[in-house]
C-alpha cells in the first residue's frame, strides 16, 4: 500500500487500492474479499523497494523466499484508511516477516 513509487497508473497495488477504496468488485474473487471481511496483509510499497534492493544486493541469499508482509487488517477497515478514516478494528499478525528482517 502507498504512494505509487512511479507514474505508471497500472500496477497490481494501484489496481487493488483503487478497488478497495471504492468498494467495487469486479469479479466474484474480489466480491469475496468483501463478504468475508477478510484481513489483507499491509506492507508500505517503499518498504517493498528497499527490501528488493536489500535482497539483489546482498550476497549469498540466493534462492530465498522473503514474506514482506506487517499487520494484516480487515478489508473494510483497509477501505476506510484509504478513505482517510481510521480502522474500526485492531490490526492482526497473519504472516511472520522474522526472515525479511534478519536481513
Amino acid at each position: 500500500m502507498g504512494k505509487s513509487l512511479s507514474s505508471r497508473q497500472d500496477s497490481t497495488s494501484t489496481g487493488i487500492q483503487f478497488l478497495f477504496k471504492n468498494k467495487i468488485a469486479p469479479n466474484p474473487f474480489i466480491q469475496m474479499f468483501y463478504d468475508n471481511d477478510i484481513y489483507w496483509a499491509v506492507v508500505d510499497v517503499a518498504d517493498v523497494a528497499e527490501a528488493i534492493y536489500k535482497v539483489a544486493t546482498t550476497k549469498n541469499i540466493h534462492g530465498k523466499n522473503y514474506l514482506l508482509s506487517s499487520e494484516s487488517y480487515r478489508v473494510s477497515d483497509v477501505t476506510l484508511m484509504l478513505n482517510n478514516q481510521s480502522p474500526v478494528g485492531k490490526s492482526k499478525i497473519v504472516y511472520s516477516n522474522d526472515l525479511a528482517k534478519m536481513t
